[in-house]
């Protein structure tokens, strides 16, 4: 039962008085890769649909629904049944509180409980989201911030997706040295692999946590080391990788040191020309830079329209 499972405390914030106290707390818009249903398991997406489904279907009285956990729970102290029917027999007990008797606290710990017995990806997977959801919908700021900490330090678990999921979270909390600290344990994480063995999910995290790191060190003032981690081991990527570090840091100079920022841009260009990033080296160097810098980016524009000229002739 739910009472076995050492959850984080903040888990328990939520109180009687739980529905008046999230009236007054503060909106906040949360980052993106926490709202997004992008990139989730087509299973998971399916379950939840015909969970709400169900839900809907079969609203219970708060008899009917405490006569469905009594019975759930004496099925899952059943001593022969498997882990994972128990998993989703708790699971089954947290949507009940959840849903029908709209009791937080108590879904918490049953969705906890369910995620300590799961040994199924997909189940795992569904209770992780589920509590995610249930911090997030309830401003439990605090509990989510845990709930990323402790599902970092599991063997079946992605350390790097929750460490940047808790640095997104810190940043917009506005908590930037925590969010720098959560943006290090992700790409210490991440770098467990080389560039060149990292697979491409892994390569994106690991560009999008260092992002989020140079973000929060030029919002530090730091911008010479922010553009120093972005091209640092540079030259250990694809060149379209590589193009869009030294463009990023090239904005975060292009109004502290137009000069670097400028060459930052033509090397980006260099690496991967796009008529994007030519327009953006071209208006840096028409506004900050020297006849050198500017005679460069015009060079580069004029032929990028030969280019595309003799592209048309041949077509």
């Amino acid at each position: 039962s739910s009472d076995l499972i050492d959850t984080p405390q903040s888990s328990d914030l939520l109180d009687a008085q739980e529905d008046e106290s999230l009236s007054v707390q503060p909106q906040r818009d949360l980052p993106q890769r926490l709202n997004t249903e992008e990139s989730k398991p087509a299973e998971y997406l399916q379950n939840k649909r015909q969970r709400m489904e169900a839900s809907l279907n079969s609203i219970l009285s708060k008899e009917e629904a405490q006569n469905k956990l009594n019975q759930l729970e004496t099925e899952l102290d059943t001593p022969e049944i498997d882990q994972e029917t128990q998993a989703h027999l708790a699971l089954e007990i947290a949507i009940i509180y959840r849903d029908q008797l709209l009791d937080i606290p108590n879904a918490k710990a049953w969705f906890w409980d369910g995620l300590k017995r799961s040994p199924n990806d997909t189940l795992r997977y569904e209770l992780n989201e589920s509590l995610a959801e249930l911090y997030t919908v309830t401003q439990d700021w605090e509990g989510l911030l845990e709930y990323y900490l402790f599902i970092a330090k599991q063997k079946w678990s992605d350390p790097g997706e929750a460490h940047l999921q808790r640095a997104s979270l810190l940043k917009t909390l506005e908590r930037p040295l925590e969010a720098i600290t959560a943006c290090e344990e992700a790409l210490s994480a991440l770098d467990q692999e080389s560039s060149v063995t990292r697979s491409i999910d892994k390569q994106d995290r690991y560009e999008e946590a260092l992002r989020l790191k140079a973000d929060l060190l030029t919002e530090q003032d730091q911008h010479e080391i922010a553009v120093d981690l972005l091209i640092q081991h540079h030259d250990q990527l694809e060149l379209n990788r590589s193009a869009l570090r030294h463009a990023y840091a090239a904005r975060i100079l292009k109004n502290h040191d137009q000069e670097r920022a400028g060459a930052l841009f033509q090397i980006a260009y260099n690496e991967s020309p796009s008529e994007t990033l030519l327009d953006e080296w071209l208006s840096h160097a028409n506004h900050w830079g020297d006849a050198y810098a500017r005679a460069s980016a015009v060079r580069a524009s004029v032929k990028a329209n030969s280019n595309r000229q003799n592209t048309r002739v041949s077509a």
